[in-house]
């Protein structure tokens, strides 16, 4: 396949800011080679982008300050035959393709843009602004004849920087354009800029929408860099809302507008905006960050009696179609402590129930079933019918300790040796604890490959991030002691109020849950978050090919909603590592070759 034209850029001096590394971003995710000419390297480039010095092009001297970006557009299309001019101040969706070497955009006003523009070096536009840019006193063909006829009436003669705006930068390319018949073909406005200036605000309101995305009539969206990050550092403290468009824009491209701060100035606090991902920092010339420590809160309570032990300790699950990743699974959640596994499967066709088959005859799955959703279950959803299901056989009622729970999820203990028993011996008289999710994205990888899940993914939400909603959701180890009437997804349900005095419920944090939460709740609030005790490791993601794969299969909770690129940009958190459940592994692997 072609190599897509080279797209050539400038910057003077100065640190990039996010909305102009977002641009850069852009322009390189599009398959453009991308190069950056600048008279003074910012220490902030993407990767994949290629600095040139400018003086290459351009004397630093050759124009005042305010006109040096027009003139040097117009040389480095002469001296670069073939490129593409873009200012750094656009978000490009799609590739761009000169027609004949040329490509010209409107933009408001009846204008043509300078910021995005491709002329041949035999243009006669391109030829005909490079003579007006070297007359010492230029009058402007496109004056009305007072204009002109006071210009040249002036003792002194006036500068092109005396001249007002786009003297050489859209007045003049759209008037030698039209008078060379090269304007025709220009692409609409729209394209470009489905957000005009005059309602460049959009980009920053929440949930507003950009016109023509969906139907795929964009093809960049301009940013208005400088007012935008005026309005920016006015009214927002440096940092765009999360769900507004430019929100959005970034984390498509894993942009933190905390990478490159605004004027240098560092942004307001926000849990939602997090320090860069790994990719970016190294690209930009930094180091990853450092693993973090978990959550600071209260310190974990100390014991006054002993747990009694856990004999048996039963997950229940509902699995489609993943085969790569059962093992790992069972061979860690065993290695911890976990005896019993009643598992789940419909509609397989990658080997997964046939797995299960084999794993049960062996006596390492206790048991293996058809998922009865949409036979003989009243259940809306399979992980419902599944999870009903499964109150009646022998193992739940038998199980000293349930956790339903998925298979993209790792009980990360961080008391003792990481083993169930070790966590109940700090809340031993607990008979319900809460697992609050760490959202773990697809740590930048694009392939899948083959290896733990757990040792291969390591980055994740920053770890006091509580955005998106799902953020701090939990799934609970429960005791049956009669309270519910329903094993559930989160959290058993249906409270019988004659048992709820006896409840004690524990939270990631180890400490005692509100009485609130034994009616309702899915999700801890900033009072109860924390991973002191133990941390619900959250492994939505995995690689960009799994999740393709997992956006096939369907859900089995939410089965009327669609994992497309919402649910992606909601979960795939890469702020940070978490290497805590590094030290588990060994005992894990051991498992696995024991399986």
């Amino acid at each position: 396949m072609a190599q897509e034209q080279e797209i050539c850029c400038f910057w003077g001096r100065g640190a990039l800011n996010y909305l102009e590394v977002l641009s850069l971003t852009s322009f390189v995710a599009s398959g453009h080679p991308v190069t950056l000419y600048t008279y003074d390297a910012p220490p902030d480039v993407p990767q994949g982008v290629e600095v040139q010095d400018a003086s290459e092009i351009l004397a630093e001297n050759a124009a005042p300050a305010s006109l040096i970006t027009d003139l040097f557009r117009y040389h480095c299309l002469s001296k670069r035959p073939g490129v593409i001019w873009a200012t750094p101040d656009f978000v490009l969706l799609k590739s761009l393709r000169p027609v004949r070497g040329r490509l010209m955009v409107e933009q408001a006003g009846g204008f043509l843009a300078p910021d995005i523009v491709a002329l041949p070096t035999d243009s006669p536009a391109l030829q005909a602004i490079l003579a007006f840019t070297r007359k010492t006193r230029p009058i402007p063909p496109w004056a009305s004849a007072e204009e002109q006829t006071a210009l040249l009436a002036l003792v002194e003669p006036a500068g092109a920087e005396d001249l007002g705006w786009g003297v050489w930068g859209a007045k003049a390319l759209t008037h030698f354009a039209r008078e060379s018949g090269e304007a025709e073909g220009a692409l609409p406005k729209g394209a470009f800029y489905p957000v005009g200036y005059a309602n460049r605000s959009t980009l920053l309101t929440r949930k507003a929408k950009i016109p023509g995305l969906d139907d795929a009539t964009v093809t960049a969206v301009a940013l208005f860099g400088h007012e935008t990050a005026r309005q920016l550092r006015e009214m927002e403290g440096g940092l765009p809302k999360y769900w507004c468009p430019l929100g959005t824009l970034l984390r498509q491209f894993e942009i933190s507008p905390r990478l490159a701060p605004l004027f240098g100035e560092e942004p307001l606090a926000d849990d939602r905006w997090v320090e860069a991902p790994a990719h970016a920092a190294t690209a930009l010339g930094g180091q990853p960050t450092a693993p973090p420590s978990l959550p600071k809160g209260p310190p974990l309570p100390t014991p006054t009696i002993k747990a009694k032990r856990a004999k048996k300790v039963l997950i229940v699950t509902t699995m489609k179609n993943e085969g790569p990743f059962i093992l790992e699974w069972i061979a860690y959640h065993r290695s911890i402590g976990v005896t019993d596994f009643i598992i789940y499967t419909n509609d397989c066709d990658d080997g997964t129930d046939e797995m299960h088959d084999l794993l049960e005859a062996k006596g390492i799955v206790t048991e293996h079933h058809v998922n009865p959703f949409g036979t003989n279950s009243k259940a809306k959803d399979p992980q419902r019918a599944a999870l009903w299901d499964a109150e009646k056989q022998r193992p739940s009622q038998e199980a000293d300790w349930i956790i339903p729970m998925d298979v993209d999820e790792f009980i990360n203990i961080h008391v003792g040796d990481g083993k169930f028993q070790e966590m109940l011996d700090v809340v031993p008289d607990a008979n319900m604890i809460s697992m609050v999710w760490r959202l773990f994205g697809n740590g930048f990888q694009t392939k899948y490959r083959d290896g733990f899940i757990t040792e291969n993914m390591t980055w994740c939400a920053h770890e006091r991030c509580n955005k998106p909603h799902q953020a701090w959701g939990f799934k609970t180890a429960f005791k049956d002691i009669g309270a519910y009437k329903h094993f559930s997804v989160h959290r058993p349900q249906q409270l019988s109020d004659d048992v709820a005095k006896d409840i004690r419920w524990y939270s990631s944090a180890g400490q005692r849950m509100p009485d609130r939460y034994k009616r309702s709740g899915w999700r801890v609030g900033k009072a109860e978050a924390g991973y002191g005790l133990v941390t619900l490791n959250h492994y939505s993601i995995r690689s960009s090919e799994s999740y393709l794969v997992k956006r096939q299969r369907g859900r089995v909770n939410h089965v009327d909603r669609d994992q497309g690129m919402a649910y992606w940009f909601r979960m795939n958190h890469n702020a940070q590592q978490d290497l805590s459940i590094v030290n588990k592994l060994p005992g894990a692997k051991a498992e696995l070759q024991r399986l």
